[in-house]
């Protein structure tokens, strides 16, 4: 995975992110692959429970996720992930390995984005996951 860690910092700097990681998801655990942040202090091989992530909803849905402003959401300021680093903004997209939701590549900041990413910039988030899946499918 490190091999992406280029393109994630590259994609993490040109959305205004702090935090850029790619995760492997296992057993309701969510494992650091790949991390870069300005903010946070993560690790490759730290492990979290998946439900203390904001992950946990890309994972349940299937789908790209995104909060711009989640201090504006009574629920989502509830959530482990806010109460523990105060994550403000977010955007995670599964990647698959045959088919199967193996991980998630995500970016997020403490600080709220000012407008809502753009559909341009969700598909930047879109095609580096289907990238990192095909390699993964090698």
């Amino acid at each position: 995975m490190h091999e992406f860690l280029n393109d994630i910092v590259a994609l993490r700097m040109k959305l205004g992110f702090e935090t850029a990681i790619i995760s492997k998801v296992l057993d309701r655990n969510y494992y650091i692959e790949v991390c870069q942040s300005d903010h946070i202090s993560i690790n490759k091989g730290d492990i979290f429970n998946l439900e203390d992530t904001y992950c946990q909803k890309v994972i349940s849905a299937k789908q790209i996720v995104t909060y711009n402003s989640v201090e504006k959401n009574q629920h989502r300021t509830l959530h482990p992930a806010y109460k523990l680093v105060q994550l403000l903004s977010y955007i995670g997209c599964p990647i698959y390995k045959d088919g199967v939701i193996w991980g998630t590549l995500n970016f997020s900041s403490t600080a709220y984005r000012h407008k809502p990413l753009v559909l341009e910039e969700i598909e930047y988030v879109t095609n580096l996951a289907e990238k990192i899946s095909l390699y993964l499918d090698t």
